[in-house]
């Protein structure tokens, strides 16, 4: 939130982010924000550089018929599946290549 209250929103490529556990699990995906706060005037904000992303969706309830989000769930599970995979790809020692 900004100081009157208004929400702040970040748009950046899904790719910027990477995983980690942080702040008794408030933070699960960082990305680097030192280039974009360079860049920006002193008055405003910093770029924001720590994210929570829900494991699970809320569980609502339907009453009557089916409600669609703007952006379904299942978006979400694919975009961390795959910064999952590629941290752990950055992460071995084989860098990718099997067959060393």
């Amino acid at each position: 939130m900004s100081a009157i209250s208004k929400p702040r929103y970040s748009s950046m490529h899904a790719g910027d982010l990477s995983p980690v556990r942080r702040r008794l699990g408030l933070i699960n995906y960082v990305r680097d924000t030192k280039e974009e706060n360079v860049k920006r005037k002193w008055y405003m904000f910093r770029a924001v550089g720590k994210f929570y992303v829900q494991d699970k969706r809320p569980q609502t309830r339907v009453r009557y018929q089916k409600k669609t989000d703007k952006v379904d769930g299942w978006i979400w599970d694919v975009i961390k599946e795959r910064i999952d995979n590629r941290a752990l790809k950055a992460a071995s020692p084989y860098k990718g290549n099997v067959s060393i």
